[in-house]
């Protein structure tokens, strides 16, 4: 008994004695919790604009759909989004702060509640390394479908680490209604469930697929309604980019701390083999990810990295692991020199792809940007000096307050400096102004064609309201006199409108009332009034 006890002290490398681990209390672990919520929160009410268009766009859908049940089943919409959210945003779109903001701290916990599960030591570290990473802090205060999927993924990891399958088995059935993408995942949760001959669990696999489906038969009398949204035989309006797009990219998704920290973490299991349930479900999600945007014309991820945000409570959970091979077992020298290689080869990735800015969230400038490099490195050099210089019993005293917090301090110093509270683009301000002029010219009654959501958004009008439209060349030519159009660069002519600026310098019946644009040039707004 004694012999077989020790054999298995020693097998996990993150079971660690005593006076290496700091025991949090559960009051100071939710007190790192609300603080996470408040400055989520904080940042939220502090922002002026949104992640991307797509946020007021599901605002007003969602808040749409009591009077509009296909807004319920719309596969952009994402089932599971709607339902939780329906109600909560009748009460205005404030909610999506508390609400989202809610999902990311309760993803946290979870996850705390699984390295627990799997006897992983400073548990607390996953909640900095979940909340303050780069893009899934600012993404957590919007309406946005990443951070649910998120969840259920951290859910998935805890009730796979409990065994508890009918709750395994539930989770993974509901991620096609969070992100559609993902029910590729489910192929990983059937082996599971076979392997653990859990055979009436695969059922449940497929059960809110199915009645989303019915759903959709009753509404639109298709029995096929699913299949033949998903496949429509489009081409992905975003285009395609290459397979290294996301590799190369994925550090300004988690910050330069958890990305190191996840390298470390993924290095350490591709190189003893031991591939365990949070690695696999990472890597096979990341893959799925790489394949849609690269190839695919379904799910159109075309490289936007809000996409893996999903992704992010695994990526935390694996940081999690390697921080501790980084920051406890000092005296272990083959464990010092796998650390060092591993960052090694992290300085010289950040060095070769990852020293250079990021613009618009999604695509990488040419000018280079060191800060990256910079904490990276001196993560490396931290470890140096502590393996080699500090005395056992003082590297442990080090190790269990200093270092700690030097790594949340890191951690939450980037993206609060990286991703200050959101403000107002350019084309945004632009929208805004002709808002401003629309309502103080008490012109909401009067038919207007409009396309952009941030007319909408800036003053909170109803998106659909019976005396909007869309601006398209056949709702043009239907026109009442009198009516207002509000023609913009962005969604006039291309997305969700088929009218070229042209169209109003050939006809005569449309007057110009003003236009703005914006110093950039990149954007402009004409208003015109049919006469």
């Amino acid at each position: 008994m004694g012999k077989s006890s020790k054999k298995k002290k020693k097998s996990a490398p993150n079971a660690t004695p005593g006076k290496r681990r700091i025991h949090v209390s559960e009051n100071w672990l939710f007190a790192g919790l609300a603080a996470s919520y408040a400055l989520i929160v904080v940042w939220g009410l502090l922002s002026q604009g949104t992640w991307d268009d797509d946020c007021p766009m599901r605002y007003y859908n969602v808040r749409h759909a009591l009077q509009d049940p296909m807004q319920f089943i719309s596969l952009w919409n994402r089932p599971l989004f709607v339902l939780l959210y329906v109600f909560p945003l009748q009460f205005g779109n404030i909610n999506i702060i508390f609400q989202t903001a809610l999902i990311a701290v309760v993803t946290g916990y979870v996850l705390v509640l699984a390295a627990k599960e799997a006897k992983i030591a400073n548990s607390f570290m996953v909640i900095p390394f979940l909340a303050f990473q780069a893009f899934y802090f600012p993404v957590s205060f919007n309406a946005l479908t990443e951070p649910l999927a998120g969840l259920l993924l951290a859910l998935a990891l805890l009730f796979h680490l409990r065994k508890q399958y009918l709750f395994f088995a539930i989770i993974g059935g509901l991620l096609p209604l969070a992100r559609l993408e993902l029910s590729l995942l489910l192929l990983f949760w059937a082996v599971i469930l076979l392997r653990e001959r859990q055979w009436l669990y695969l059922l449940i696999l497929g059960i809110p697929t199915l009645l989303w489906n019915a759903a959709g038969f009753l509404l639109a009398s298709d029995p096929l309604w699913l299949l033949h949204q998903v496949f429509r035989g489009e081409e992905n309006r975003y285009g395609h980019g290459s397979f290294w797009q996301y590799f190369h990219r994925y550090i300004f998704l988690t910050g330069p701390v958890v990305f190191y920290f996840l390298f470390i973490g993924l290095s350490e299991r591709f190189a003893k083999r031991k591939i365990d349930f949070a690695t696999s479900l990472f890597s096979l999600g990341f893959m799925i990810y790489v394949v849609f945007s690269w190839k695919l014309n379904v799910g159109q991820a075309a490289g936007f990295m809000r996409n893996l945000i999903p992704l992010s409570p695994l990526a935390a959970f694996i940081a999690l692991q390697g921080y501790n091979l980084w920051a406890i077992e000092l005296q272990d020298k083959a464990k010092n020199r796998r650390v060092l290689a591993y960052s090694a080869v992290a300085i010289v990735l950040t060095i070769l792809f990852f020293s250079r800015k990021m613009l618009m969230h999604h695509i990488v400038g040419q000018e280079p940007e060191y800060w990256k490099l910079a904490i990276i490195g001196f993560l490396a050099l931290v470890f140096i000096v502590r393996s080699t210089v500090y005395g056992k019993q003082r590297a442990n005293a080090f190790a269990s307050f200093a270092i700690p917090g030097l790594v949340i301090g890191l951690t939450m110093a980037y993206t609060l400096i990286t991703e200050p509270p959101i403000g107002l683009t350019p084309e945004r301000k632009a929208m805004q102004q002709i808002a401003d002029w629309y309502v103080n010219n008490t012109l909401q009654n009067t038919p207007t064609y409009v396309n952009h959501v941030w007319f909408f958004y800036a003053r909170d009008l109803d998106y659909y309201g019976a005396n909007f439209a869309r601006l398209t060349s056949e709702n043009l030519q239907k026109a009442p006199p009198g009516s207002v159009v509000i023609w913009e660069s962005h969604y006039s002519r291309r997305l969700f409108g088929d009218v070229q600026l042209d169209f109003f310098k050939n006809t005569p019946d449309f007057k110009t009332l003003g236009q703005i644009v914006t110093p950039d040039k990149r954007f402009a707004v004409f208003v015109f009034q049919k006469q």
